[in-house]
């Protein structure tokens, strides 16, 4: 819970994503909470430490049945991000 909304955070290991595992796991998430915040990165210019450009997660949430919120984001030295929202 952050300022009255529920949030959250997931990261799966590189190897595992493309698998189905993600949505599982979403759907699982979603199956206990009424309604989803959190932040993306919504573009691909950002390099990992190992050297590779960071691939957006966000064709995953929009498949999983999130919305864009544009107008909501997190710009600074660390982070460009958009909110996303889901609702069922």
């Amino acid at each position: 819970m952050r300022e009255d909304e529920n949030w959250f955070a997931i990261i799966l290991d590189h190897q595992i994503q493309g698998k189905g595992n993600g949505s599982l796991l979403m759907n699982e998430i979603k199956s206990k909470n009424d309604c989803l915040n959190g932040w993306v990165v919504d573009h691909e210019n950002e390099v990992k430490q190992n050297g590779d450009l960071y691939k957006s997660p966000m064709p995953f949430y929009i498949k999983n049945g999130f919305t864009i919120i544009a107008e909501k984001r997190i710009e600074n030295e660390k982070m460009s991000a958009v909110k996303i929202n889901w609702k069922p």
